[in-house]
C-alpha cells in the first residue's frame, strides 16, 4: 500500500470563492510542494494563519494550471512506481 499525505493552504475557508495558495504532498521517499501565484493581495488574517505573503507567491509561485499538472503527474508517478493504488491522507 502506498500512502501519501497532503495539505493545502488557502485564501479562506469557502471552497466556492477562495483559492489554494500552497500545496504539499509527501510519501515515504518523495515529496512535492509549491506556492501558487495569485493576482490579489492576501488578507492580513490569511498571512497571519499561514505565514505566507503575497511576495512569496509572486516570487516562487507557479501558475494554477501548472500546479494541477504537477500534482497529477506526481500522483501518477507514485502509482506507477509502486505498481499499486495510492491512498491519500489529508493533513
Amino acid at each position: 500500500m502506498t500512502v501519501a499525505f497532503y495539505d493545502f493552504e488557502t485564501t479562506g475557508l469557502n471552497p466556492f470563492h477562495d483559492n489554494i495558495i500552497e500545496y504539499a504532498f509527501l510519501s515515504d521517499d518523495e515529496q512535492i510542494n509549491s506556492f501558487i501565484k495569485r493576482p490579489n493581495q492576501l488578507s492580513p488574517e490569511v498571512q497571519k494563519v499561514t505565514g505566507i505573503t503575497f511576495e512569496m507567491l509572486q516570487g516562487s509561485g507557479v501558475h494554477e494550471n501548472r500546479a494541477k499538472e504537477e500534482i497529477l503527474d506526481w500522483l501518477k508517478k507514485m502509482c506507477i512506481k509502486n505498481e499499486r493504488p495510492i491512498y491519500l491522507v489529508a493533513h
